[in-house]
């Protein structure tokens, strides 16, 4: 398909990169390069081993492939993890306000497909990667708050606007004392 829209098949030279990644994942499997201890580092394959042009490559440009490069599988798999921790929390957070779970699980998604064409995940001045990590911010709000609940049918009701506090103790409590029973 990119060869039929853009007359070339290498997604802008991607592939070419990534296969040069994958050679050199495979010889650092376990626990990669070190982190940002691959790409512009001197003396690293990048400079030694790389074809031509990707020499000067500061990335991958596969947040994934980067990952792996420079943490291995072991990294690979922390951050499978860290992305199915963030989803999970987004559906804390549709416990409480289904509008901003829609929005918050629309900005995951993106950056989770953002980084199969270009490397997010752990570069710390990126804009990206610094509202992504705002987004888990947002979610991490939600995480202690208990969703909400129909005390006499169980049934989740979303609040009018912003997240419920709630004071240890004063859940399910009536607090007026015209209609205590006890």
């Amino acid at each position: 398909m990119a060869f039929m829209l853009y007359h070339d098949a290498t997604l802008t030279g991607r592939t070419i990169i990534w296969a040069f990644a994958q050679k050199e994942i495979d010889h650092r499997f376990l626990l990669g390069w070190g982190y940002q201890s691959f790409w512009l580092v001197p003396g690293s394959p990048a400079y030694t081993e790389a074809p031509g042009w990707v020499r000067v490559m500061p990335n991958a440009h596969n947040g994934y492939y980067d990952v792996t490069l420079e943490l291995g599988h072991v990294g690979l798999i922390l951050l499978y993890v860290f992305i199915l921790a963030t989803l999970h929390g987004v559906g804390r957070v549709a416990g409480h306000d289904l509008a901003r779970a829609w929005n918050l699980l629309s900005m995951v998604l993106f950056f989770v497909m953002w980084n199969y064409f270009e490397s997010l995940w752990g570069r710390g001045f990126e804009f990206l990667w610094v509202m992504y990590l705002i987004v888990i911010a947002e979610i991490a709000r939600y995480w202690r708050i208990a969703p909400l609940a129909d005390a006499a049918h169980g049934l989740r009701k979303r609040p009018r606007s912003g997240p419920m506090k709630v004071y240890p103790g004063s859940q399910g409590c009536n607090l007026n004392p015209k209609t205590s029973a006890g």
